[in-house]
């Protein structure tokens, strides 16, 4: 009887020791590196063209000064509206390949949703008056840089009232529009950029700061400031 208990202990903790042995850990996932930055060279920082829709729903985005050094960017607006009364952040993303970036980069942002399940049904935001689009560039030696080109939106009628205006910069520009088209002023690098989705052109009548100038007597195009 002893022999037998004994040779059950024995034929026990063998089988836990080859139990034992047969268990592997896991190896710790390896984190992802972080990418490196880069500093975009003033000549290199893209210029964005983005053009609102009669109606203010869509956003059309166009580059210009796309470097060859880029393989890709990445985009994101961000953007305020109402909902019920009440004012909330929304977004879009998307991703620009280094295949596209050979071309004419054309992208449609729609300001809502779409279901696309049975025919494409859309639901517009309301109360957009302005956002931040932002771009990460990652070049072709896998290192980014980050640039923010902050927009107001606005109609025709209400700028001829009071004029578009960015006020972190206590910028105003006013002019002579007429109607309800929709008119979209951005913050670009070396410039303020006004884009209509009309060519209705009508005539700036007043510029504040005085810092801020234009060449010519076009309310839509480029403002330079110091």
């Amino acid at each position: 009887m002893k022999t037998t208990i004994k040779t059950l202990c024995l034929l026990f903790i063998f089988s836990f020791f080859l139990s034992s042995c047969g268990k592997k850990t896991a190896p710790a996932p390896s984190p992802t590196p972080t990418p490196r930055a880069f500093t975009l060279e003033n000549q290199d920082i893209p210029y964005v063209k983005l053009t609102p829709s009669l109606d203010g729903h869509w956003l059309y985005l166009e580059f210009k000064n796309l470097s060859k050094n880029f393989s890709k960017i990445d985009y994101e607006l961000i953007y305020s509206a109402i909902d019920n009364g009440n004012e909330i952040e929304k977004g879009l993303a998307g991703t620009i390949e280094q295949s596209e970036l050979n071309s004419s980069v054309k992208k449609d942002l729609l300001l809502g949703t779409q279901s696309c399940t049975n025919g494409c049904k859309y639901k517009y935001d309301s109360g957009v008056v302005g956002g931040v689009i932002t771009l990460t560039i990652a070049n072709k030696s896998s290192q980014v840089a980050t640039v923010e080109y902050p927009f107001v939106l606005q109609t025709g009628s209400k700028i001829k009232q009071s004029g578009i205006s960015y006020n972190l910069d206590n910028l105003i520009i006013k002019a002579n529009t007429s109607g309800n088209d929709s008119y979209l002023l951005i913050k670009n690098p070396q410039s303020y950029s006004i884009f209509s989705s009309s060519n209705q052109n009508s005539k700036w009548t007043d510029i504040s700061p005085k810092s801020v100038t234009k060449s010519t007597e076009s309310f839509l195009g480029d403002y330079q400031f110091e």
